[in-house]
């Protein structure tokens, strides 16, 4: 077998393993996929600001940077909005500051507690398949592409409420090896 077909079999097991896991989880956790203790999407709206650290692996050639986050979560329909912009600070002076920003809607998937990403819904698409689930006090949002070699990218942001804000842990997984992982604290600072 070709090294291509082999990928592309692995990424398809891994897809259908996860969605195995996953159907698991919802039908063992009390109430579906949402258990008692876990709070709602609601619990999230209002707009957030802070800083986080980036860390690529190691023998990366960029190491750490910091960057700015501003995150606005509000209703939106049935289900609900994700808007963040994230302003990347480079580690070499003379280099570019870099702005991202994303806006995604979400909508009830069928399933309790999980929301699927508005056209989102094709891990072969640039887009990919986005969902988005509350896991205890931590709102859950993954993404997953599949390349034209068939090599898969899972990118997986935990956004936590704790007493002192939101807390943001973001990691980038490509065919199991860690690209990036992202660490930060965001303050409410409005509703």
């Amino acid at each position: 077998m070709d090294q291509g077909g082999f990928q592309l079999r692995r990424a398809l097991f891994l897809l259908c393993l996860g969605f195995v896991v996953f159907g698991l989880a919802a039908v063992t956790a009390p109430g579906g996929a949402k258990a008692a203790d876990d709070i709602t999407f609601d619990a999230f709206y209002g707009k957030w600001k802070g800083n986080a650290v980036a860390e690529e692996p190691p023998g990366s050639f960029l190491g750490f940077t910091s960057r700015d986050l501003d995150i606005v979560i509000g209703p939106k329909g049935n289900g609900f909005n994700l808007n963040w912009t994230t302003i990347i600070y480079p580690e070499e002076e003379g280099k570019e500051v870099r702005r991202r920003n994303a806006t995604i809607d979400f909508v009830p998937s069928g399933k309790a507690g999980v929301f699927q990403a508005v056209g989102r819904e094709d891990p072969h698409s640039p887009a990919g398949y986005v969902w988005a689930r509350i896991q205890g006090q931590t709102m859950r949002v993954n993404s997953l592409t599949i390349d034209d070699r068939g090599l898969y990218t899972l990118q997986v942001y935990k956004r936590t409420l704790t007493g002192r804000g939101m807390e943001l842990n973001f990691v980038s997984i490509t065919e199991d090896q860690p690209q990036r992982s992202v660490k930060g604290r965001l303050v409410k600072v409005s509703n």
